[in-house]
């Protein structure tokens, strides 16, 4: 599911959500700025349609739950895989 909402993110979009990152670890002791920042995430990735938003910009713990997943695919997404390189080691001669 992740892999895809990534794919279709432009250079811009990928260049805004890795900002909003470093503000979430730069912030992360300040629960406003994480409510921001994951509801900033969550719009620009389109996680969730129009109407599962509340308008208040507002995340559900179940959303939050599921961007805080998305960032993990999202900051991960250019790192081997340990089981693929294991993968490729075993079929090597």
């Amino acid at each position: 599911m992740f892999k895809d909402k990534i794919k279709q993110l432009s250079e811009s979009d990928i260049k805004y959500i890795s900002k909003q990152i470093q503000r979430l670890n730069q912030y992360k002791n300040n629960s406003l700025a994480t409510k921001d920042c994951l509801w900033r995430i969550a719009t620009n990735a389109e996680l969730f349609s129009p109407n599962q938003l509340s308008p208040e910009g507002i995340l559900t713990s179940e959303q939050a739950q599921i961007t805080w997943t998305f960032i993990r695919h999202f900051t991960n997404r250019n790192r081997k895989s340990l089981l693929g390189y294991i993968c490729r080691l075993i079929k090597s001669p």
